[in-house]
């Protein structure tokens, strides 16, 4: 507290209690150094009394200190100090919290669990997540409490009405109209995203100075225009052949700024994403239709349930290809992976039959799979209709073909004899996923942990190879499948 009330000016925290203002500047920045030296004496005392294994106390020690210096309390405040200069981002501001007073509080949870000695690894993390839960929630009634409180019982800046971005209303001629106006948001959150090049989009007011194609060969994976990256391109360490459009490391630098900042926005795109997804569904369960016993198949299922009253899940396209799948694993009493259902492939395509890996003999179908991804099916020239993710009907040699018809097929969306095989969940609709683990790998009695996890992706990669996507393309939508209301639920096997 000494070094966090350090940072604050003309705060009410800083009452006479405060060794800064008990004091000065110098006397409390001393006594806060002190203050690290005999938490360790305490610390070291507190060890010999438990008289733990020596591995124990050094991750004890290591798990009190993270949480006190940069990477916990001490880097917390500086964050909190910057951010009083410019508006957080949610994911930002959760940074902000968990670390602080927080990160002490979780670490604290953490140190309890390794005093005991038989503690499993899996119990260590559980009171991990409690604890930074309780430590987010710490800061967070603190900083609603400094809004709301008056002086006599606590806050930073107590009544003022914090939280806006501000800007101009219009800029003409280069001149802001009422540039202190409060701005609010007003952006669209849905389940799409882009897969385009981060200095592309979102659309940069000084992006371009640079022409489309040039941006294209801007390789900012690999750091290009970064500080390091350029310093070891200055020496001559980094082999890299740039093209010809980015041989300037001043353009580069450019490049990397205008890059950084779009990929700020994209993530906080991302959380306005998951926050969609999740205030939009929930899972229940797991619920078993037996008791678990050791040699006896598994029977389990999950319930998905969509809380819109106005959107079906998935939601978002005219299309088959918005992919929402549930991913279930279980995990024996050793933590291995015993058995799994909505797995990936290499491309990242869940195990179905279009997936190419299956295709090519790499992986086994996923016969469980619980998947609400809508598909086409497609006329043949002879025999059955078929699942097929573009709305083509196919000729006897499986080229692809649209038959002529009498109307656009633009009115339909889709050729005739075409149909769509409805697979999401209508408004607060609901279904269960129903899963059997086989006999064989339930072999042990013991503690064993079901984990499941939604995933959401907006197109199957198979279906981009289809169209000639890029590789990169491929991976940036990779890289935006998004994890919805994951957790582990641990049980008993007898």
């Amino acid at each position: 507290m000494v070094a966090e009330n350090l940072g604050f000016v003309g705060s009410i925290k800083l009452t006479a209690r405060s060794c800064k203002r008990a004091f000065d500047v110098v006397t409390a920045t001393r006594a806060g150094y002190h203050m690290v030296a005999l938490a360790a004496r305490v610390l070291g005392g507190g060890l010999t009394d438990l008289a733990l294994p020596p591995q124990r106390s050094r991750d004890i020690a290591l798990e009190l200190f993270r949480a006190a210096g940069a990477g916990g309390m001490i880097g917390g405040q500086a964050l909190d100090l910057e951010a009083e200069r410019r508006d957080l981002t949610r994911a930002e501001l959760e940074e902000v919290h968990a670390r602080k007073t927080g990160a002490l509080i979780a670490a604290s949870c953490v140190i309890g669990g390794l005093a005991a000695p038989d503690a499993p690894a899996i119990r260590i993390e559980a009171l991990r997540e409690y604890g930074r839960a309780i430590g987010l929630a710490f800061q967070i009634a603190d900083d609603v409490l400094d809004v709301t409180k008056s002086a006599a019982e606590l806050g930073k800046t107590p009544g003022k009405a914090d939280g806006y971005a501000t800007g101009p209303a219009a800029v003409v001629s280069g001149q802001a109209i009422n540039p202190t106006r409060v701005r609010h948001s007003h952006v669209f959150a849905g389940p799409g995203y882009p897969i385009a090049h981060p200095g592309i989009f979102p659309h940069h007011p000084d992006a371009n100075q640079f022409p489309l194609e040039a941006w294209l060969k801007f390789d900012y994976r690999a750091g290009w225009g970064a500080p390091e990256f350029e310093e070891k391109a200055g020496k001559g360490t980094n082999k890299v052949t740039f093209p010809k459009e980015w041989e300037s490391d001043v353009d580069r630098e450019e490049a990397r700024r205008i890059v950084d900042e779009n990929l700020g926005l994209l993530r906080e795109k991302r959380e306005l994403r998951r926050r969609v997804m999740e205030n939009g569904s929930k899972i229940e369960g797991p619920f078993f239709r037996a008791e678990p016993r050791a040699g006896k198949s598994l029977r389990f299922n999950y319930k998905v349930v969509n809380t819109n009253p106005g959107h079906n899940l998935p939601s978002g396209s005219l299309g088959a290809q918005p992919e929402l799948w549930l991913n279930v694993a279980l995990l024996d009493p050793a933590g291995k992976n015993i058995w799994e259902s909505g797995y990936v492939d290499s491309n990242g395509d869940f195990a179905d039959l279009h997936s190419l890996d299956l295709a090519a003999g790499r992986i086994k179908r996923d016969g469980q799979l619980f998947n609400l991804q809508s598909k086409f099916l497609t006329t043949n020239v002879k025999g059955t209709d078929r699942e097929m993710y573009l709305p083509v009907n196919l000729d006897a040699d499986q080229i692809p073909f649209i038959r002529p018809i009498a109307f656009p097929i633009s009115v339909l969306n889709h050729p005739p004899f075409v149909r769509m095989e409805q697979r999401s969940l209508p408004p607060l609709g609901s279904r269960n996923a129903r899963y059997t683990v086989p006999a064989s790998l339930v072999k042990q009695p013991g503690k064993y942990r079901l984990a499941v996890r939604m995933r959401s992706r907006a197109e199957p990669i198979y279906f981009m190879k289809f169209c000639g996507a890029t590789r990169e393309m491929e991976q940036a939508m990779n890289e935006w499948m998004l994890d919805i209301h994951p957790y582990t639920v641990e049980f008993e096997v007898k």
